[in-house]
């Protein structure tokens, strides 16, 4: 995926979260395909989506490809992700509305992201 590829499929997924519009469901099914098959081609769009969006949607892309990106590949990215919550509040505040089931993320990277999002993502079973 070149980079212009990667930079409308960020932008036309913010516009499908913002407007709904059912055109733009493609951008949306894009990523969530690559989310769970090519991650390192979801990283940056993600990147890309959470630098781009208004404050008021960084939840939804916490709760949304954030969320599933951990989900399915947290050993391989929890690194990444980690390094990138040190540095960006936008990705804090996205990271913040992650919800994962106990034992999905080692423990280690669990209680370093608890301690970055200052206990606010959500990982039930575990402790803050």
């Amino acid at each position: 995926m070149t980079p212009d590829e990667e930079l409308d499929v960020a932008r036309v997924w913010l516009r499908y979260a913002t407007d709904g519009r059912a055109e733009d469901f493609w951008a949306w099914d894009r990523l969530a395909t690559l989310v769970v098959d090519q991650p390192e081609q979801a990283w940056p769009i993600l990147l890309r989506i959470i630098a781009d969006a208004p404050e008021d949607q960084l939840g939804n892309v916490g709760a949304g490809p954030l969320e599933n990106l951990l989900s399915e590949h947290a050993t391989a990215l929890g690194e990444r992700v980690e390094e990138q919550a040190r540095r960006s509040s936008r990705f804090r505040s996205a990271l913040s509305s992650v919800w994962l089931s106990h034992g999905e993320v080692p423990p280690p990277l669990q209680e370093r992201l608890q301690h970055l999002t200052g206990g606010r993502i959500r990982i039930p079973g575990s402790q803050p």
